[in-house]
């Protein structure tokens, strides 16, 4: 989507109680979370797409894309591991408690080693735009850029495998189509 201006130019105005306000172009075609079992091709061209727009975003920066306080970057697991103690049933707790364990002791060497950039970040079924036929939708656009941030660019493509797996039935099938 594109950004309209107002008559006098501005991008964003002012609205009631304080309220930024801004309109956009409206981006053609269905959300992915619209497709219930979303089939192997559906899933590559999830993947593509993220693929493409980490590619278009590879040479980009800018210093507002250091976010260190974002909240949904995988790199900030940490931050959110504080939180576990407010999960009431003892065994999901034990079982977030051990997660975060194995990525402080198994992923975060790895992780800190490969290469940032500045990405998306939110490439999940309710961010990606499909075209195409109901039994076989084809991402064509992505939308809601609220959490780009500079990050390890596998943490980008985390976030779109880690969503569009729920609910298939092979999930490393699934995970390595998209």
């Amino acid at each position: 989507p594109e950004v309209l201006k107002t008559l006098d130019g501005a991008e964003i105005i002012s609205g009631p109680d304080a309220a930024r306000v801004r309109c956009l172009t409206y981006l053609n075609g269905n959300l992915f979370a619209d497709y219930l079992r979303p089939g192997s091709e559906a899933l590559r061209s999830a993947g593509r797409a993220v693929g493409t727009l980490d590619a278009a975003l590879a040479e980009f920066d800018h210093p507002a894309a250091a976010r260190p306080d974002m909240a949904w970057d995988i790199v900030g697991a940490r931050r959110i591991a504080q939180h576990v103690n407010l999960i009431p049933d003892a065994a999901l707790r034990r079982l977030a408690d051990f997660a975060f364990l194995k990525f402080e002791n198994e992923v975060e060497e790895v992780l800190f080693a490969l290469p940032k950039q500045v990405c998306h970040n939110d490439g999940h079924r309710f961010s990606l735009i499909c075209s195409g036929t109901e039994k076989e939708p084809c991402v064509s656009g992505v939308i809601d850029f609220g959490d780009i941030t500079s990050t390890h660019r596998v943490c980008n493509l985390s976030v779109t495998v880690s969503d569009l797996i729920v609910g298939q039935t092979e999930l490393i099938e699934a995970a390595s189509l998209i």
